[in-house]
């Protein structure tokens, strides 16, 4: 707005005079240009700004999805490679059973009164446990 009047007032003032128009006055263009080199330094700033918000969002993202991923599937892994036969597991489908083969691939589970069963070795998520209940049961049979 400030411009539009400074080139207003010099456009009007030569046609008064009757004289040829004049260039725009010096103080009016140095405010232009100290505002354009404003506006770039602002704009380099707020990219500079949007990078580190970005690299900071990318490094939140590492250290509560990517990382404790990882570590969950490393000790998986490393429990997968412990099992045994005579292991009772549980498979990612809820099946109960006890290990009866195992190959690097591939797990034999019996299900009890003669069945068996082939499962993935990545499909046991963990050793079976014994539910509160069935614990307090087997411990008032023994007494």
């Amino acid at each position: 707005m400030y411009r539009i009047l400074l080139l207003a007032q010099a456009n009007l003032e030569p046609a008064a005079q009757g004289s040829a128009p004049a260039a725009a006055p010096a103080p009016a263009a140095a405010p232009a240009a100290q505002e354009a080199a404003g506006r770039a330094a602002c704009g380099q700033g707020d990219m500079l700004t949007m990078i580190l918000w970005m690299v900071l969002f990318v490094g939140l993202m590492y250290f509560l999805l990517i990382r404790p991923q990882k570590k969950q599937r490393q000790e998986h892994e490393k429990f997968l490679s412990g099992l045994k036969k005579g292991d009772r597991v549980v498979t990612s489908g809820g099946i109960l059973g006890t290990i009866k083969g195992i190959t690097s691939t591939v797990v034999t589970l019996d299900l009890g009164e003669g069945v068996s069963m082939r499962v993935r070795k990545e499909g046991v998520t963990g050793l079976q446990t014994e539910p509160a209940g069935e614990a307090a049961k087997s411990e008032s049979k023994e007494n």
